[in-house]
């Protein structure tokens, strides 16, 4: 199994969450087009005030594709696309900040939000999803 970092924006958050649902641009089918069921995804958001994972999802599809628009607000239709169960509830945001010098898949610490939101999505080692889970999560059953 891969663990993914999903990267989006705040308001496409929600409609992530209710929908269970990860997707993205056809320019990144590439990279979605190596997720497996199973695999794990945290969400990132880069755009909050203190950019944060909220979310830790299991891929629960095979990539589909569906070109009715997925976000509001967007001519972008986000037509490449998993299904997500949940893999943990978090009890807040974990914010990136305190944990970017743990983590190994980011490479420049100086400039790590840029680095973060440069891709749509980024396989990353299974210890650094580790570290991020143990910094705020409730398991869910």
């Amino acid at each position: 199994m891969t663990c993914w970092i999903a990267v989006s924006e705040e308001d496409k958050w929600e409609t992530i969450r209710e929908k269970m649902v990860w997707a993205v641009a056809q320019r990144h089918a590439d990279t979605i087009s190596k997720v497996e069921l199973g695999d794990r995804l945290l969400v990132y958001i880069h755009d909050l005030e203190e950019p944060s994972f909220l979310g830790a999802f299991e891929i629960a599809s095979e990539l589909y594709i569906n070109r009715i628009p997925l976000f509001s607000g967007t001519e972008e239709g986000y037509p490449l696309r998993v299904k997500l169960k949940p893999a943990a509830a978090f009890q807040g945001p974990i914010q990136v900040a305190p944990l970017a010098k743990e983590l190994k898949v980011l490479k420049n610490i100086d400039n790590w939000r840029d680095e973060l939101a440069a891709q749509a999505m980024r396989a990353i080692p299974d210890e650094d999803y580790s570290r991020i889970l143990a910094a705020s999560v409730v398991p869910v059953r």
